[in-house]
């Protein structure tokens, strides 16, 4: 019993460390409701970026080419 007794007490105070929450776990800034709700469908200043670069021959097959692949992405 005495060498069970240290284990149960670190086992114990161990369950208790490791299932306390800690201040920094807690989402306490208001504006969370607002970030999560624009989540779902961001303002279009935080949507997709599109890069476009020409890197090769250009001509206007595959410029036409290019911007229609563009719209078809929604941009």
């Amino acid at each position: 019993m005495k060498k069970i007794l240290p284990l149960i007490i670190i086992f114990l105070v161990s369950a208790v460390c490791l299932n306390a929450q800690q201040p920094w776990q807690k989402f306490s800034d208001p504006r969370i409701k607002t970030l999560t709700a624009a989540f779902k469908s961001p303002p279009a200043e935080y949507g997709m970026i599109l890069w476009w670069g020409w890197d090769g021959h250009m001509s206007d097959t595959v410029i036409k080419r290019d911007l229609d692949r563009i719209k078809a992405m929604g941009f």
